[in-house]
């Protein structure tokens, strides 16, 4: 019989109605799945329930109970011995029982039937505690029956599954699934919300599995009593400006694929590991995978995973490094961190029941959009349902076949803490902004001209090239203009304490070789750093021994050192993937100079008409972000 066919009351009370008679057991005898949500619950109450129970139970049916761990000293041993008995025959054996004495336990010996309802499958038990914003208990009070046919019951008061319980004045509201409309989504609202608890995937309320209770040793015995005072009120604290990365993760538990955008030096990397903690600490995972570009980040990474993630196996996959094979041969347990370029190699090798456990998580997402890694990866990401990206930049500007890759693979935004908001919080500090003009030469202006004729004619010889590369070539000519040395010469003159503790970009090491003559007139302490340099020389910058390093791309992403006070840009990119990446080098609050303004300095070209279009969006776009005043 199907729960259409139960006469369901609108709302009951336990002065007017025997809510055992009238709903729950009832509706247990013709149900196929109970899920309970209590904030406190003893064995006693399947005294009350014995009927419904022993047709729930010969109909196969399956109940879940999220409760709070204030409970008697009995039924926490009731639900150990139950749990223990999953994994020991013999006290399985022990416990065993037919379905038709299954009435009489539940009258007689409640307690011993917890534990059997637990060792058979019959019952699954899972232990709220209520964190972060959420510092009281586990309190609320609903429960859902579902038939055969899908239909569903819901209650909701004031009622918890304790003898007392039915001793108190309580209320209960009833829904229907099938009653209209409203009741339709009430018990929508109802069962998502126990699932959403259930699932681990609140962020304000953790979740056990009873094993992990177990051994965490959660349980609080009570004698059952309410408390008998009001819980007095906690001071109000001062705000956590870091409490962004909370707001992250909870958005990622909310949706677990997709990307956080969060601003460079606010702490992807820190909220990514706090992500990958709550996951593990609530049962969802048992491997990661981290993947990214770069030789700085991946070793930036396998430090951070050493010094505060978790206490597994670490490997990698890189240039250097072949330890895909050790990662794979049993991934639960471990951590791999792999390149961009080599990844594909193990996910496409990982069985569906390890990736249902795995958290993927792509550092520096906007990078994975590039045509050669789209044919490598496409298909090979979305599988994971723990998939997080991060980036200050995401979307990747002038490519919206790698912006849908991107979202196809991993997901949409979904959380947002961009570098103004950053400002105001307090987590990057305020800065000050110096553009300073150049204009091209007449042999740039030629070199320029002679790049779009011979573009024009390769395509009246039918040999056409992509816009995109006539683009980047008169950018190009901009960048390595020799026009700015001077500009930034008289600019040192004025002010040469813009090179303390600062990175200067440049396009290529050879004009990095002339910028360098210009830095030696004024500081001591300095060094290039270009690929194939070595990598101890960004050590000795961030120990204070260098005062100045001179680069291109390779410090653009994911390379935290607080003391940077300087970024001068001697090259920028008209998309803001780079810029956004550059400024967030010196705009990181230093612990140990509270009063550190930063200083951005930028060379922009002009022509006769005034700035060129891609210099003027960047110079108006710095400008309003540096006019952001701190506001807690």
């Amino acid at each position: 019989m199907p729960l259409t066919n139960v006469t369901i009351p609108v709302d009951l009370d336990t002065s007017a109605d025997d809510v055992d008679e009238v709903l729950l057991n009832p509706c247990l005898s013709v149900s196929s799945f109970y899920d309970r949500g209590v904030g406190f619950f003893t064995s006693k109450w399947l005294r009350r329930v014995a009927d419904g129970l022993s047709d729930f139970a010969a109909n196969g049916g399956k109940m879940r109970l999220v409760t709070s761990p204030k409970l008697t000293p009995e039924d926490w041993a009731a639900l150990k011995q139950g749990e223990d008995a999953r994994e020991h025959p013999a006290l399985l054996a022990a416990l065993s029982t037919e379905v038709d004495d299954l009435r009489n336990y539940a009258l007689t010996k409640p307690v011993q039937l917890l534990s059997w309802m637990i060792a058979d499958g019959l019952l699954e038990v899972r232990i709220a505690v209520p964190v972060k914003k959420l510092d009281g208990d586990y309190h609320p009070k609903v429960g859902c029956f579902t038939d055969e046919a899908n239909n569903h019951v819901v209650f909701h008061g004031s009622q918890n599954e304790t003898e007392r319980g039915f001793r108190n004045f309580e209320c209960l509201d009833v829904y229907m699934s099938w009653a209209d409309e409203r009741d339709a989504q009430r018990v929508k609202s109802h069962r998502s919300r126990f699932e959403r608890i259930w699932a681990g995937r609140d962020p304000n309320v953790r979740c056990y599995r009873l094993p992990s209770a177990i051994a965490k040793n959660l349980v609080q015995f009570t004698s059952g009593q309410s408390r008998p005072y009001a819980r007095k009120p906690s001071k109000a604290t001062k705000q956590n400006k870091w409490r962004h990365q909370d707001d992250a993760m909870a958005a990622f538990l909310k949706s677990p694929a997709g990307i956080l955008e969060m601003a460079t030096g606010t702490g992807k990397t820190r909220t990514a590991l706090k992500i990958a903690n709550e996951l593990i600490e609530r049962d969802l995972i048992d491997s990661i995978i981290v993947t990214t570009g770069g030789v700085d980040l991946l070793s930036q990474w396998y430090s951070v995973m050493v010094k505060d993630g978790p206490s597994w196996p670490r490997y990698r996959l890189d240039g250097n490094h072949k330890e895909a094979g050790a990662y794979l041969s049993n991934p639960k347990g471990k951590v791999l961190i792999a390149s961009r370029s080599m990844v594909h190699k193990v996910l496409s090798r990982m069985q569906p029941g390890t990736r249902n456990r795995t958290l993927l998580v792509c550092d520096e997402i906007h990078g994975l959009g590039s045509p050669r890694l789209r044919e490598n990866l496409t298909g090979l990401m979305s599988p994971f349902p723990f998939r997080l990206g991060l980036s200050a930049t995401p979307e990747r500007d002038y490519d919206d076949e790698g912006n849908r890759f991107i979202e196809s693979e991993i997901g949409p935004v979904i959380f947002s803490f961009k570098i103004e908001d950053a400002i105001k919080r307090g987590v990057l500090c305020e800065f000050d902004y110096s553009p300073l003009r150049f204009s091209l030469s007449d042999e740039d202006r030629a070199e320029r001209a002679r790049l779009i004729r011979a573009h024009e004619a390769a395509k009246r010889a039918g040999n056409a090239r992509p816009e995109e590369d006539l683009y980047r070539a008169l950018a190009d000519v901009k960048k390595n203009s020799r026009q700015k040395i001077p500009v930034f010469e008289e600019f040192l003159t004025r002010r040469a304490q813009a090179l303390d503790r600062s990175l200067i970009f440049v396009a290529t090491k050879a004009y990095g070789e002339d910028i360098q003559k210009i830095v030696a007139q004024h500081i001591d302490e300095f060094h290039p750093y270009f690929s194939g340099d070595h990598r101890e020389n960004l050590q000795r910058f961030a120990d204070g021994e260098l005062n100045c390093l001179l680069t291109c791309h390779r410090l653009s992403e994911g390379i935290d050192i607080q003391s940077v006070r300087s970024v001068i840009l001697l090259s920028a990119d008209r998309a803001k993937i780079e810029t956004i990446q550059r400024l967030g080098r010196c705009l990181r609050t230093d612990e140990s100079d509270s009063s550190k303004r930063a200083l951005v300095v930028d060379l922009l070209c002009e022509d006769e008409n005034g700035l060129e279009e891609a210099d003027e969006e960047r110079s108006v776009w710095i400008s309003s972000i540096a006019e952001t005043r701190r506001e807690e």
